[in-house]
């Protein structure tokens, strides 16, 4: 559903060997999400990051050290640096000597327009051919949750602090996908709930009726084509009215951006879901 431009791997080399030679600050970088901490061979402990900026569109920036306090849709300027060892482009290292600085806050709504704008993919395989690394889904329908369980929790922080491994089953064009949710607050819900992990489902709403969902998905590093939920982004259908739609054509009159028949199409396919028995 979005145009993605593809690049030959000549062209993507060069590109991303002019991009390993650049530190530069982001001025403007709007968290959209962050994954569960995880073990750095360098910082110890470290989290991943998600957002959109108005210069490079949906990123990834890591490490995060886990005494950065960062908000979902709050923007902040962030230092970044060389990244030899991550080939996706989407993907900028953190300068960790520096702590990101906040700016503002963000109407969640036009953010979600914004992803839904330039990064929303109609397939999972469609990804793969383009060989991206992060976008966001609308699954047709979301079948199954439930649990992997570990033996044994480790550190007492991070997705390692709790036994249970949430997952998801959905429908996308036709193919039925499981993946793992790696949200930093599903792991900071199990691992502040540990008596009753179900409930984490009801916390995103995922068997209410009256929302509908958009998944921001990421592949690994080292396995491209496996894929992970970064987080689960409910929308109250309710709420999904025309109105909604203005509030991004008001970003579309400051910036330029034809961000508002795209949104009305997104709102017209999630009306369309709405109606499909779960």
């Amino acid at each position: 559903m979005g145009v993605i431009v593809l690049r030959s791997d000549a062209m993507q080399t060069s590109w991303q060997r002019e991009r390993m030679e650049e530190n530069k600050v982001i001025k403007k970088y709007t968290l959209v999400a962050r994954a569960a901490a995880d073990k750095s061979k360098k910082h110890g402990k470290a989290i991943c990051s998600a957002g959109i900026t108005p210069e490079d569109g949906l990123i990834r920036v890591f490490p995060l050290l886990t005494e950065t306090r960062m908000k979902a849709w709050n923007t902040y300027e962030v230092n970044v640096d060389k990244c030899r060892t991550d080939t996706r482009e989407e993907t900028w290292k953190a300068d960790v000597s520096y702590a990101p600085t906040e700016i503002g806050k963000e109407d969640r709504y036009e953010c979600l327009g914004m992803l839904a704008e330039n990064n929303l993919a109609t397939s999972i395989r469609q990804l793969n051919a383009e060989r991206k690394s992060l976008a966001v889904i609308i699954p047709d329908q979301i079948n199954e949750m439930w649990f992997d369980m570990r033996d044994k929790a480790g550190a007492d922080w991070g997705k390692e602090s709790v036994l249970e491994r949430p997952r998801i089953a959905f429908n996308l064009a036709g193919k039925t996908h499981q993946l793992q949710i790696l949200e930093m607050g599903c792991y900071e819900w199990l691992r502040n709930s540990r008596n009753k992990p179900a409930q984490l489902w009801d916390n995103l709403r995922l068997t209410d009726r009256d929302y509908r969902h958009m998944f921001l998905i990421g592949n690994m590093a080292r396995y491209k084509t496996s894929w992970m939920i970064i987080a689960v982004m409910q929308i109250k259908l309710s709420l999904w009215k025309h109105e909604s739609v203005l509030s991004v054509g008001q970003l579309e009159k400051q910036t330029g951006v034809n961000t508002c028949s795209r949104w009305e199409q997104v709102r017209v396919d999630l009306c369309k879901i709405s109606t499909r028995e779960h």
